[in-house]
C-alpha cells in the first residue's frame, strides 16, 4: 500500500483537512511537522497530510473543497 502527500499551506488547514477526510471515512496522519519544516527550510509553514494512494483522489477533492470554504 503506498501513501500519497496533500501540501496544506498551514499546520490550521491540515488539521481541518484532517477532520474533514475522517468525516468522509478516509484514513489520515499528519506528517510530523518539524520534520517537515527541517525538510523544506524553517520559513517554509507548509505541513503534508497522508492518506493511503486508494483514497488520495477523493482526499483531494475533499482538500479543494475545504478551500474553497
Amino acid at each position: 500500500m503506498e501513501v500519497k502527500r496533500i501540501t496544506c499551506r498551514t499546520a490550521i488547514e491540515a488539521g481541518a483537512l484532517q477532520a474533514w477526510l475522517e468525516d468522509a471515512g478516509i484514513k489520515s496522519l499528519i506528517y510530523d511537522e518539524t520534520n517537515s519544516k527541517v525538510a523544506r527550510g524553517i520559513l517554509d509553514q507548509t505541513v503534508d497530510v497522508m492518506v493511503n494512494e486508494e483514497d488520495f483522489e477523493r482526499a483531494t477533492a475533499i482538500y479543494e473543497e475545504l478551500l474553497k470554504n
